[in-house]
């Protein structure tokens, strides 16, 4: 079982070997109404925590700059 990162919206972070190895940024969790209970939106992928490989850059993009906060 692996270790679950923490991270938040605007960080850039990288998915695991399912989703290619992507890079991308947290558009947004799951308090919005196009993403699934206890998933995040993560380089246009619906993903859960766990797919986070890990964190690139924390606070990549401001908060006030992303569509849906």
């Amino acid at each position: 079982m692996t270790k679950l990162i923490k991270f938040n919206k605007g960080d850039l972070v990288q998915l695991n070997k399912f989703w290619g190895y992507k890079i991308g940024i947290v558009k947004s969790d799951d308090k919005n109404w196009y993403v699934i209970k206890g998933h995040w939106d993560i380089a246009n992928c619906i993903c859960e925590a766990k797919d986070v490989l890990r964190i690139i850059k924390r606070n990549c993009v401001p908060k006030k700059y992303l569509r849906y906060v």
